[in-house]
């Protein structure tokens, strides 16, 4: 993730302000169940592609192909090491006139209830308290700068839990590194959404955990 914060730095500062950088960093995090029981997991990282684009033109002049190709190209395998091997995953590059990033798919076989959360990073899995969901990735130091803590408290990490896996969530709580933050559940029909804002995420020091009751 360090690779991918340090260009949005470079984007932050091209427009010297972070007001018009808000929403071009965005995580949708889905936890649903299959016909087999497994836990289905998908996480879907994008950025608006015409910032960056403008930070590159500016910078060097590269296309937005070669641009994206060379500061992103290789966020994919970074995400996919730090699942464990027996994790069955696909990966694919979203590359749209408007976004690019990654949408990674994978599962785990009874992942909702055996083990503990570092067994099945961002699956749902069942504690003596609850459910959590371990995060892991959160090894930036840019939550030490305050332009980049602006930028990254400004777009949002948003996990979308399918009722079919968990019916009801009275509260739920993201437990970083130095404080605990309380998440109010938004309850739809069909799912729960937890949100909170990247920075969180990028400055956790390690492992964030989203425990749920």
């Amino acid at each position: 993730m360090k690779k991918v914060i340090r260009t949005a730095m470079v984007v932050a500062g091209v427009f010297l302000t972070t007001v018009f950088l808000s929403g071009c960093l965005e995580v949708l995090h889905y936890v649903g169940s299959s016909p087999n029981g497994d836990v289905d997991v998908r996480v879907r990282m994008t950025f608006q592609k015409a910032p960056f684009s403008l930070a590159g033109a500016m910078m060097d002049g590269d296309s937005d192909e070669m641009f994206f190709s060379e500061e992103f190209g290789e966020i994919d395998q970074e995400f996919l090491s730090q699942l464990p091997a027996a994790t069955e995953a696909s990966v694919l590059t979203v590359n749209t006139p408007y976004e690019f990033g990654f949408d990674a798919e994978f599962s785990y076989p009874g992942g909702v209830t055996r083990g503990t959360a570092d067994d099945a990073p961002f699956a749902l899995v069942r504690t003596s308290a609850g459910f959590e969901i371990a995060i892991p990735g959160g090894n930036d130091d840019s939550g030490d700068d305050e332009m980049a803590q602006a930028f990254l408290m400004s777009n949002k990490y948003r996990i979308v839990i399918s009722r079919s896996v968990l019916p009801s969530i009275r509260e739920a709580e993201l437990v970083a590194r130095t404080e605990t933050i309380e998440i109010d559940p938004i309850v739809l029909a069909d799912v729960v959404i937890l949100e909170f804002p990247i920075y969180y995420w990028i400055a956790s020091g390690g492992d964030l955990r989203v425990v749920i009751r």
